[in-house]
């Protein structure tokens, strides 16, 4: 069972595919032998694109977290991601159970561009195509007069040694493990040291006090 998250929005209905496109920037030379030289650079931020249904009617298949809510309230919600101009994890899960997940995607995003399309072929349910952007944080750099730069602020992603963790608004399993561990894919670690509180490995809420293993 898969399950698409922007931020703390559960879609109803699972989108049919999502498509995620990275580019690159690396820069390639010919030489002066005729071969050709190629300098790898860091890629291009990603762009994640697909169609979501939005219904106005309880469907057997849809999914809420805190019971029945109107297109209007999705889309309301998903444009005040973009107005707000603050970051989200655009989270993708394939679930067997609550207990047991196969696939887990966790992109730092923003809003790029959305549409939406009301349509008699589409009965009361409104069809919203939306495109995102993978959000990267930058550092600070202090430049002296001359315009060079005399140091910067490196983020290190070393493992820290912490007993618990609280919850701040933003965050996910995948992003404390990633700030703990320094590997986001060691989550399950905290959500199974973490079960009396956690039921949903998705839903986490700001001020939780979780157990770091």
């Amino acid at each position: 069972m898969y399950q698409f998250w922007l931020g703390d929005i559960l879609l109803p209905i699972t989108p049919e595919k999502v498509t995620i496109a990275c580019g690159t920037k690396n820069t390639l030379f010919d030489c002066v032998n005729g071969n050709e030289v190629v300098f790898p650079k860091t890629g291009k931020l990603k762009t994640i694109k697909f169609q979501a249904i939005l219904p106005n009617t309880e469907y057997p298949f849809s999914r809420y977290v805190y019971g029945f809510k109107d297109a209007d309230y999705f889309k309301t919600a998903i444009e005040k991601l973009k107005s707000d101009l603050k970051p989200f994890h655009f989270v993708i899960t394939r679930e067997v159970n609550i207990t047991r997940v196969l696939n887990y995607t966790d992109i730092e995003a923003v809003i790029e561009d959305y549409s939406f399309t009301e349509s008699a072929d589409n009965g009361y349910d409104i069809v919203m195509d939306i495109t995102l952007r993978e959000y990267r944080a930058f550092g600070a750099v202090y430049v002296e007069e001359s315009g060079r730069s005399s140091s910067s602020v490196e983020r290190t992603d070393t493992e820290k040694k912490v007993n618990t963790y609280t919850v701040v608004s933003g965050d996910s399993l995948w992003k404390i493990a990633k700030r703990i561990y320094g590997d986001g894919s060691r989550w399950k670690e905290i959500f199974n040291a973490n079960k009396d509180k956690i039921t949903n490995s998705n839903l986490i809420k700001v001020g939780m006090v979780l157990n770091i293993p």
